[in-house]
């Protein structure tokens, strides 16, 4: 039987694999170069002369973890869903305790969430301007980052979803609608 956690570290590791795969086109056309000589992509260096800022680990952690976790809402797994949150989960009403998850799963991830979730990806996160100060349990040394999925209708508006590192782990520690 696969555990939770061997699910989710598939999902992490599946989402790791494809974020990395993108600089292996470099070596291919390496190898392709018929004079001979690698082939030297244009760089943002040699094309404006300005180094561009390092992507922090932190950073490189939480575009995972996200791709992980709209992985498990597209797919419906509420466990591995629960998994990716922290909680009491902070919300725009009372904070949502753990035991209260699954009976508020279909409202917070309703069908209009989902699809504007699925057009999201890892570019949608920006660090929040209210820092890990006011979420309980986060790492103060950590940056937060902030998502926020579109939504409309009956089922309510726009979504916005709130990463903290809890424990050396990125984890849904807000939901505000």
């Amino acid at each position: 039987m696969i555990t939770k956690q061997a699910t989710l570290w598939s999902f992490c590791s599946l989402a790791a694999g494809i974020f990395l795969s993108c600089g292996n086109n470099a070596r291919q056309n390496e190898r392709s170069s018929g004079a001979g000589l690698p082939v030297q992509p244009d760089s943002v260096v040699q094309t404006t002369g300005v180094v561009p800022p390092s992507v922090s680990t932190d950073e490189q952690r939480v575009r995972t973890v996200f791709a992980a976790f709209r992985l498990a809402v597209e797919g419906d797994n509420r466990e591995l869903v629960k998994d990716f949150m922290h909680f009491p989960l902070q919300t725009s009403g009372a904070e949502l305790k753990a035991n209260a998850f699954d009976r508020e799963y279909e409202k917070l991830f309703n069908t209009e969430i989902k699809r504007g979730l699925s057009a999201m990806d890892e570019n949608n996160l920006s660090a929040a301007a209210s820092g890990a100060g006011r979420y309980k349990d986060v790492q103060q040394d950590a940056e937060v980052y902030e998502l926020s999925v579109p939504g409309s209708g009956k089922n309510g508006g726009a979504v916005t979803l709130v990463f903290g590192k809890v424990e050396g782990e990125y984890k849904v520690v807000g939901y505000y609608r």
